[in-house]
């Protein structure tokens, strides 16, 4: 399902969420919240047009082989030229919507995506060690294509998901609307970016409160003085250790 905002022509800007579920689920949190925040924002958009185009794309077939996605890629997305993408997510029914993966490089999207979103939580070691791991999601499919983007996903209440308790009844208020100022907070930012910064940067909120990034290089470094540090107080042998006394 696709519907437009904004003017015909130009790159447009991807909204995105699945509208399937699992057979054990209703599906309130996954991903029936990246549904219901997207509506809204289009709702918003259609009293206050957006400056550039906006394409909301719901898609079907995520929980089977994320096939909505490939369908939307294998269509050469109708034909439209796509800027940046958002995708919602959800792998349970509470805690924050936390930015979990991005495509790379990522030094503008995550920086625009950060700068107006109501207490960002994200860090790039969650998103290093999800690269690590088997998951996926329709976003998956869209960075694989080459498109750039981010996915954004309540993920605690783990009990919940893909069962039959992913309901509205158990679906945490405070966590859509979190989900809710990210998604509205990243649409906003990437409608209005001109960021061309091809870098990779390492990044952190500080308590959701701060969010600080540094160059990837100068992470690294810091790092690097991190572990030397840690070796120097931590790793030196004891003035009595066994070494200095063989038997």
């Amino acid at each position: 399902i696709t519907f437009s905002a904004g003017p015909d022509q130009g790159a447009a800007l991807v909204l995105t969420a699945h509208y399937d579920s699992v057979e054990a689920g209703p599906g309130a949190g996954d991903d029936g919240v990246g549904i219901a925040v997207w509506l809204e924002v289009a709702h918003l958009m259609k009293v206050e047009a957006p400056a550039k185009p906006v394409l909301f794309l719901f898609t079907d077939g995520e929980e089977t082989a994320l096939l909505g996605a490939q369908a939307f890629i294998d269509q050469k997305m109708y034909g439209r030229a796509i800027d940046r993408i958002v995708n919602l997510e959800a792998r349970g029914n509470t805690g924050p919507a936390m930015m979990f993966e991005t495509s790379h490089p990522n030094a503008g999207v995550v920086s625009d995506w950060a700068s107006a979103a109501p207490r960002p939580v994200s860090n790039s070691m969650m998103t290093a060690v999800y690269e690590l791991l088997p998951n996926a999601t329709d976003l998956t499919v869209y960075l694989q294509a080459q498109q750039a983007g981010i996915n954004l996903a309540i993920a605690d209440g783990f009990d919940f998901y893909h069962t039959e308790h992913d309901d509205i009844a158990h679906l945490d208020p405070k966590s859509v609307q979190h989900m809710g100022d990210q998604g509205l907070g990243a649409a906003r930012a990437f409608l209005a970016s001109t960021d061309l910064t091809r870098n990779e940067i390492v990044y952190s909120d500080v308590a959701t409160r701060l969010f600080v990034s540094l160059p990837q290089v100068f992470g690294l470094v810091l790092l690097g003085l991190c572990f030397g540090l840690s070796a120097l107080f931590f790793m030196r042998p004891a003035k009595d250790a066994d070494w200095k006394h063989p038997d």
